[in-house]
């Protein structure tokens, strides 16, 4: 193939200065070529490294983000592990004495809310799925978000159960309260009378004495109080019904029938609640061993990262 230049250079129509000036134009126009070309190939380099700056900049941010996610779990792992030995501890209290409702060991769960509400789920999600190529993360917090809501509906249930506990103890210390001052008052009345009713009195006023000085120390023993003082008074009417009523004591009676019939909601509650307790225990226990399983690779990779 024959170029322009060639035919001009080749006809020798040129020559000298106009040989110079093809030349230089020449030479002027590779230059340029070169010179752009060089322009463009280093400003492409530039964005190539700043992409690459770019990628490492993510790169680090995600792992800042899972630096901060491996501290907030393990954080939450601790106060799982705190929840469920206080649910265990409610329990066993329960188990041993039906009539008293336990405080629930405490415990803040603001790590829990921190992953929960505070902290964006996607952007960890995809920060944990670039760098660990695994989705445990959507398990782990399915886990955590149940943790987080079950403990919280297990405090708002408590409270109700407790107001039940609390208001029945209430009416059952006033029937309780009431059937001492009708005691002491009918003793006061067979002793006036003098009337024939004397084993049936001394029985009442040690009844009521022995009563009072063991309930000193402890005034809110309900599990004491039936057994020093409802159960006998029961039982001493049923031994006396017909003089109970000529000495016309069907009145306490009745409201020492309330009482005891009181004790065994109270019961039943408490028995109801720590029941509910244990499927919550058992299941914690369960999802908290998922829990540890799944957090593993993430736990090593922090790990890693720091010895780097």
């Amino acid at each position: 193939m024959i170029f322009l230049f060639d035919i001009i250079f080749q006809s020798g129509e040129f020559s000298g200065d106009d040989n110079s000036f093809w030349t230089d134009l020449l030479v002027g126009i590779l230059g340029a070529g070169v010179g752009a070309y060089t322009t463009i190939w280093v400003y492409l380099q530039s964005l190539k490294k700043e992409k690459l700056k770019e990628e490492i900049k993510k790169k680090e941010f995600e792992k800042d983000k899972l630096r901060y996610l491996q501290h907030l779990i393990n954080k939450s792992l601790s106060t799982i592990e705190h929840l469920i030995t206080g649910l265990d501890k409610f329990i066993q209290t329960i188990e041993e004495d039906n009539i008293t409702f336990p405080e629930l060991i405490s415990a803040s769960l603001h790590d829990l809310e921190r992953i929960v509400h505070r902290i964006n789920q996607e952007e960890h999600y995809h920060s944990y799925l670039n760098q660990l190529k695994n989705d445990d993360i959507a398990v782990i917090f399915g886990i955590i978000d149940y943790f987080y809501d079950s403990y919280n509906e297990i405090r708002k249930s408590l409270e109700k159960s407790q107001k039940f506990d609390f208001d029945r103890k209430q009416e059952y210390t006033k029937l309780v309260y009431e059937v001492r001052k009708m005691v002491a008052s009918k003793l006061g009345e067979l002793k006036k009378d003098k009337n024939p009713y004397l084993d049936f009195y001394e029985t009442l006023n040690r009844l009521l004495v022995k009563h009072i000085n063991e309930t000193k120390q402890n005034p809110t023993n309900l599990e004491l109080i039936q057994k020093n003082l409802i159960q006998p008074l029961l039982e001493l009417w049923k031994d006396n019904k017909e003089m109970s009523q000529e000495i016309d004591f069907d009145e306490i009676v009745n409201n020492v029938s309330n009482a005891n019939k009181m004790l065994f909601p109270i019961k039943e509650n408490n028995k109801s609640v720590a029941i509910d307790l244990q499927d919550y225990s058992n299941d914690f226990k369960k999802n908290l061993e998922i829990l540890k399983e799944k957090y593993k690779p993430l736990n090593s990779f922090i790990e890693n990262l720091s010895q780097k």
